[in-house]
């Protein structure tokens, strides 16, 4: 384990000398781009709130379509974002597992719950 750990500790030296060398501005330059880059991450993740608080209800929408069809091609998405009446032809919408009557006797089933319906 020391093995590994002095090769990350030599590899993260190496990098941090090859990035010194590279480097042709000034730690205080350094700085501004960092805090630049901070507001454009800041700002983008506002502008992608904004926009999705805004569309919620088109976002919604979406979500439940593809929760029942599993699937929409671009006419689908472009009228229901639209509002207009969707046209799902040679659709099977998915029916409800047939689940097996519990007994006293059977164990529990192992892995993931089965998704309830609402």
């Amino acid at each position: 384990v020391s093995l590994v750990i002095n090769e990350k500790n030599q590899n993260d030296e190496n990098e941090d000398d090859e990035q010194n060398e590279e480097q042709d501005y000034s730690n205080e330059t350094a700085v501004k781009i960092d805090n630049e880059i901070d507001k454009l991450l800041t700002q983008g993740k506002k502008n992608a709130n904004k926009i999705l608080k805004k569309q919620n209800a088109e976002l919604e929408l979406l979500a439940n379509a593809l929760l029942k069809y599993e699937t929409l091609d671009a006419d689908q998405f472009k009228d229901l974002m639209e509002g207009k009446e969707v046209d799902f032809p040679n659709v099977v919408i998915p029916k409800e597992r047939k689940t097996e009557k519990s007994s006293a006797k059977s164990k529990p089933k192992k892995g993931f719950p089965e998704p309830q319906s609402s």
